[in-house]
């Protein structure tokens, strides 16, 4: 859309742009026509808002779940691209890797990128955390409370014992070391202390185990966040609870969690959770870290059944679909 306006001696020329969809995405098509749904319905609700029709719901702070929800999905869709990447040196370097040897993966970009995934997914809470709140008749945006929050207000509004629900159908999120431990959080490390590729303690690794053949390990981070997978789980808990929220105060379907189901980590073994004792497994190499002008190169002992979840490497990267 697009108009001119005119004063005396002066001639503006304006235009707006309407954004066609949510074409950023990486939710799978149930789950954006939810969001979908959602931001139509909170445009509707503006819209009678302004011709004079009062609302209890805070649409604005509604809008803001969806916006900071969009940017966690923006992430998501750069980490997919990078995992894509990432996937397609792993196919062109496994030439020059024999049997049993490992390459090895800083990615720094990747690792920036889910920095400003963790942030804005611990911002998304908060932020819904607030508009919760308010539907409570409290004043509290810091998510670690939530709880404690829809406690309180269950008893007077079956939406909040449904949000209550909602919650408890998430408890990676509602209790994860990587998004709401305090201090002591890998959010709160990136937001206050400093940047993971200091705290990293596992590269992404291709150890080969066949000709065809090679484990991927997750990088770790900061007491053993696993990036990808912690992202996998991002994208399956926190669209879920925020969307289903906006939904019940809306008057829509609920989306199934099934519909939030994520295979950024599907390729990666995760390392922390995979190795057992020395002499009870199979000893495969991984690189720890990468330093300039070092390297921290070591073997760890796989329970043999790991080995099964070896990818093959011919065709590696040549395209990351939705589950």
């Amino acid at each position: 859309m697009c108009a001119t306006v005119n004063e005396p001696g002066v001639q503006y020329t304006w235009m707006a742009q309407g954004r066609a969809g949510n074409a950023f995405t990486p939710l799978s098509p149930r789950a954006s026509e939810a969001l979908e749904r959602i931001g139509r319905a909170l445009v509707a609700r503006a819209k009678a808002k302004e011709a004079g029709r009062r609302f209890a719901l805070d649409t604005k702070i509604a809008f803001d779940c969806v916006h900071k929800l969009e940017a966690v999905a923006y992430h998501l869709s750069q980490l997919r691209a990078h995992k894509a990447r990432l996937l397609q040196k792993v196919s062109r370097a496994a030439g020059d890797v024999a049997s049993w040897q490992a390459v090895a993966f800083l990615e720094p970009q990747t690792v920036f990128e889910f920095e400003a995934l963790l942030l804005q997914a611990r911002a998304t809470l908060d932020t819904v955390t607030w508009f919760l709140s308010r539907a409570c008749g409290q004043k509290s945006s810091t998510f670690k409370n939530l709880r404690k929050v829809l406690s309180a207000g269950a008893a007077s509004d079956t939406r909040i014992e449904q949000c209550l629900l909602l919650l408890d159908q998430c408890p990676w999120m509602s209790a994860s070391k990587e998004l709401v431990r305090g201090d002591r959080s890998t959010r709160s490390y990136v937001a206050h202390y400093g940047s993971l590729l200091t705290v990293q303690q596992t590269c992404f690794t291709a150890s080969r185990t066949g000709s065809d053949a090679a484990l991927l390990f997750d990088m770790e981070m900061h007491e053993n966040v696993p990036l990808m997978a912690t992202a996998s789980r991002i994208q399956q808990e926190v669209p879920f609870f925020v969307m289903g929220t906006l939904a019940l105060f809306l008057d829509l379907p609920l989306p199934k969690k099934e519909a939030f189901a994520s295979d950024l980590g599907r390729e990666f073994v995760v390392l922390s959770e995979a190795a057992v004792p020395p002499g009870e497994g199979v000893k495969v190499g991984v690189v720890r870290q990468m330093r300039p002008g070092k390297s921290t190169v070591g073997d760890v002992t796989l329970s043999a059944d790991v080995l099964a979840r070896a990818v093959r490497l011919s065709g590696l990267g040549a395209g990351v679909a939705y589950q």
